[in-house]
């Protein structure tokens, strides 16, 4: 792993380029901590075949930040939400789901399985009462006092 430590004022701000395109190591972290650390038009050079991490803890220390060779990187991820839009857009896993997700709503989405507001007084069961003890499966309902066998 190769990590980038950009905590300062400015200081891999201004036209600064991060060049890990031909990087041993195929994981490059940058976390730009700081004001303006990252600002003013930085370049970051994804791993070829590697995995991009950019970790930006406010806004305003990315504005300006520009990823290269994303679609070539394995993955790209920012790991928190004050990443630049022009960032988040890029962000994808070495291993996508199969099927997209639900799209987000503004309220939660009731499952129909929701427990009920109504309950039963008596339990519900898949086998009918019998006078004999079963030995093949377990009770569905344990007393609470020993019996014997």
């Amino acid at each position: 792993e190769c990590l980038v430590n950009c905590s300062g004022l400015n200081v891999c701000g201004g036209n600064t380029r991060i060049n890990a395109n031909e990087a041993t190591p195929t994981q490059l972290s940058v976390a730009c901590s700081g004001a303006d650390s990252c600002a003013g038009n930085t370049q970051i050079n994804c791993p070829l075949d590697g995995d991009c991490i950019i970790y930006c803890d406010a806004a305003d220390n990315c504005l300006g930040l520009k990823l290269k060779q994303a679609d070539t990187a394995n993955s790209v991820q920012c790991v928190t939400s004050n990443c630049p839009s022009s960032v988040l857009k890029l962000q994808h896993s070495p291993h996508p789901t199969t099927s997209p997700s639900l799209p987000p709503t503004v309220t939660p989405t009731v499952s129909s399985s929701a427990p009920t507001s109504a309950p039963t007084l008596l339990p519900t069961s898949s086998l009918p009462p019998t006078d004999v003890p079963t030995t093949e499966v377990p009770t569905l309902m344990p007393s609470r006092t020993p019996t014997e066998a």
